[in-house]
């Protein structure tokens, strides 16, 4: 008797970039976005769920925040340009990071 494929077919994909921005350090999840791919270059604009690392008394260690910027790829080979938003300070943060890409 022949197998037939499952009619869904579970895929993890995703990317996770570790960026400097200022004096914090970042480590971000690619999320939603809309990304161009031509062989094994890739490009887009997506946002970024994403952990600050900064000591900044009294606020806690790691706070979440979004992010949200440029992901340009080359095979599984990620650099971000990501901005960020400081609520505290009322200014936008640009950073710089590298990454790999997890799944297809």
């Amino acid at each position: 008797q022949e197998k037939k494929p499952p009619l869904i077919k579970p895929v993890v994909s995703g990317s996770i970039i570790v960026s400097i921005a200022g004096n914090a350090v970042y480590t971000s999840f690619g999320g939603p976005g809309i990304k161009m791919i031509s062989g094994k270059w890739s490009a887009g604009l997506h946002m970024m769920p994403s952990l600050r690392f900064l000591e900044d008394k009294p606020r806690p260690l790691i706070p979440p925040t979004l992010g949200g910027g440029l992901l340009i790829g080359y095979k599984r080979l990620i650099i971000g340009v990501p901005f960020y938003y400081l609520a505290t300070q009322a200014k936008w943060k640009t950073g710089i990071g590298v990454g790999v890409k997890i799944g297809k």
